[in-house]
């Protein structure tokens, strides 16, 4: 039945992995979940490591098993790829720093016999311990972070929640201090069924995700911000739905969106949409989501206010006066659009073409 488990959630692993591969849309977004779906198959289904060490000892991966400490730093970097479109490489590279740790404990333990026996039973509840915390902590941190993004909380709660029951699981192995001990009265190993019973659960939400993103990968291409130039072919269809893309629009190019405390459910409540709604418009109509949008507009629209040579710009105020909560948000989304700093983005526009007024 173990065997059969492993068999299925590789199936359903390959398939998500299929699915995204064949989506029109190739971003980020995409491609990291690639590499999570990557990492998921490796470890529950290959465990390629054990090959290259000692195959008998085999049985004991599920014992060792510092994989389970990747997820709570892929989940971390997936919702910041949800929430701002982007993922601070050092960052990430500062959580998996424990992992390589948990790896190199890994590799000493499988490859020596001797040690196995002295340290077997305090290896086990140390790792498991460790790793049962880092899906715990990193599954609730990114709750809590998304709390006020419904759009995010939504895409990543599956994965925080499922990190959150795998991290239970090992807490209880921990606090028993054993593995393999419960049996079924026909010998079946209980605790390796529920683990293969976890690997098919895990699976499905990542072909969930994965179909997810297909679906968006189908809709319209992005329409570009300027509402008066994208009045052309979907303005002759009468889309039911074009007068609130317009108005959604309008309000995006407002000073309005500099309120730094606007979130989805302030912007439809402002626009009188369902907060639904309002996702459904900006998936469609942004091929995103309504934070990265709105950090995008609050850029653009500082641009232009840092074009204006009759306006005193206070540097060191900026970030929050156009909306942001985090001066390094700011400058990573204006330097993306702009290639610059703001300062030297209005020394520029400001020696080429000087205005006074917002056009």
């Amino acid at each position: 039945m173990f065997i059969l488990f492993r068999i299925i959630a590789a199936i359903l692993c390959l398939l998500a992995m299929h699915i995204l591969l064949n989506a029109r849309r190739k971003d980020l977004e995409r491609d990291y979940l690639l590499l999570i779906i990557g990492v998921f198959l490796v470890h529950n289904i290959f465990i390629f490591p054990i090959y290259f060490t000692d195959f008998n000892a085999l049985k004991i991966v599920d014992d060792a098993a510092p994989f389970c400490s990747v997820y709570g730093p892929l989940l971390l970097g997936y919702y910041y790829i949800l929430s701002t479109g982007k993922i601070a490489i050092r960052s990430i590279l500062l959580h998996l720093a424990p992992v390589l740790l948990l790896f190199t404990a890994y590799y000493i333990f499988v490859t020596n016999a001797d040690l196995q026996q002295k340290i077997a039973l305090h290896y086990f509840r140390i790792v498991y311990l460790l790793l049962g915390i880092s899906m715990i902590g990193y599954s609730v941190l990114v709750l809590l972070k998304a709390k006020k993004q419904p759009e995010v909380a939504l895409r990543v709660s599956l994965f925080a929640r499922y990190c959150i029951l795998g991290g239970v699981f090992l807490f209880s192995v921990a606090l028993n201090g054993e593995y393999h001990r419960i049996k079924s009265p026909q010998g079946q190993n209980l605790d390796a069924l529920l683990v293969a019973f976890m690997l098919i659960c895990g699976s499905i939400i990542l072909l969930f995700e994965a179909f997810s993103q297909f679906k968006r990968s189908l809709g319209n291409q992005v329409v570009k911000a300027d509402p008066e130039s994208a009045l052309s072919k979907d303005r002759e269809a009468k889309e039911e739905d074009w007068e609130e893309y317009l108005s959604v629009e309008s309000f995006l190019q407002s000073e309005e969106i500099f309120q730094i405390d606007l979130d989805q459910s302030k912007i439809a409540l402002r626009l009188g949409l369902r907060p639904e709604k309002l996702e459904h418009l900006i998936g469609k109509y942004y091929k995103s989501n309504v934070q990265r949008v709105l950090a995008t507009k609050r850029v653009l629209l500082c641009m232009k206010m840092l074009a204006l040579d009759d306006k005193e710009v206070n540097f060191e105020a900026l970030p929050y006066q156009v909306g942001f909560r985090s001066k390094a948000t700011f400058y990573r989304n204006f330097a993306h659009l702009a290639g610059c700093s703001p300062k030297e983005y209005r020394r520029r526009a400001l020696s080429t073409n000087p205005i006074t007024t917002i056009g």
